[in-house]
């Protein structure tokens, strides 16, 4: 054969439709069957998944009969045979009777229990992500209501997620009333700053009045109250004051915490016309950070920067 090089035009063609053109549809092909079998064990893992999950969903709905016809329709044992029912519905799409086997399996718990149990809070949790999924507001309301109830009659010092969940509530409740999301919301705003009364009020009974952990809420809480005028409502001048107690009886709180409280309640005490208080507590703030070098950039920060009032601002 003669080398490519040295081919004419004829040749080169005979070459192409003889070695090249057959080699490319072949590849083509392994291609294509490639794509194909890769479509096809996706399309029967899909299948085969729907078929489990058909399954799983009959024995739950035979188990739940056969508990019924048992021990009764609202025995308790079949919560978990509900909640399980519930999950698979929600994992395969079918929210809304996810929705209705969940409410029932929340039904028989608060039959069988008190409405502040921790037994409903699986039930609770996966409601609240449906509601989610299905932007179903006012029912997520709800459920972060019966969450809170829960959570803030915990007393347990060593559970770190009690304070967790009760801000997160916190924080929905304001993302309702600044986006408008429930028929009342004004009535959220209030409730957002009760939830941060409870959430200080956790911490002070749990873990004492001086703890550092307390100055994060209690200033949110004092954010709150200074557009709320409730008569029962506590004063913001003695929120910032407990602040400056707890950062003055923590040494690990450093004097840009101590000063940063000294300049917040300066700042409401010149905002509510006490002109000699603030000027006072704006001269503490000011010696405790020239006593040392290392705090100049506090100190421009916090004194020497001057910045609006009222300072607490939602």
């Amino acid at each position: 054969m003669k080398g490519l090089t040295s081919c004419d035009g004829k040749s080169m063609k005979a070459i192409l439709s003889y070695y090249v053109l057959p080699l490319t549809l072949y590849l083509n092909s392994v291609v294509a069957a490639s794509q194909f079998t890769r479509s096809n064990i996706t399309e029967t893992a899909a299948i085969t998944n729907n078929i489990e999950t058909s399954q799983s969903i009959a024995q739950y709905k035979e188990s739940i009969l056969e508990y019924e016809s048992r021990y009764g329709v609202y025995d308790h044992r079949l919560g978990e045979q509900l909640l399980g029912l519930g999950l698979l519905y929600k994992e395969s799409g079918q929210y809304e009777k996810a929705h209705e086997v969940l409410k029932r399996a929340l039904l028989i718990n608060n039959v069988n229990h008190s409405p502040d149990n921790t037994k409903q809070i699986p039930i609770l949790r996966e409601q609240i992500a449906l509601n989610i999924a299905t932007q179903n507001w006012e029912q997520l309301d709800q459920n972060y209501n019966r969450l809170l109830l829960i959570y803030s009659r915990k007393k347990d010092p060593d559970d770190p997620t009690t304070i967790t969940i009760m801000k997160i509530i916190a924080d929905w409740k304001l993302e309702a009333f600044h986006h408008k999301l429930l028929t009342r919301p004004y009535t959220s705003f209030s409730e957002a700053a009760e939830t941060y009364r409870l959430i200080v009020e956790q911490i002070e009974s749990t873990r004492g009045e001086n703890d550092p952990v307390l100055v994060e809420a209690l200033y949110i809480q004092a954010m709150f109250n200074s557009h709320i005028y409730w008569k029962k409502t506590r004063s913001v001048r003695s929120i910032l004051k407990q602040i400056v107690d707890i950062c003055n009886n923590n040494p690990s709180l450093s004097d840009a915490n101590l000063t940063e409280a000294l300049v917040h309640l300066a700042d409401f005490h010149l905002y509510d016309a006490h002109r000699a208080s603030s000027i006072k507590n704006y001269q503490f703030a000011y010696d405790l950070l020239t006593g040392n070098k290392s705090n100049a950039e506090h100190l421009e920060r916090s004194i020497i920067k001057p910045k609006p009032i009222p300072f607490l601002k939602m």
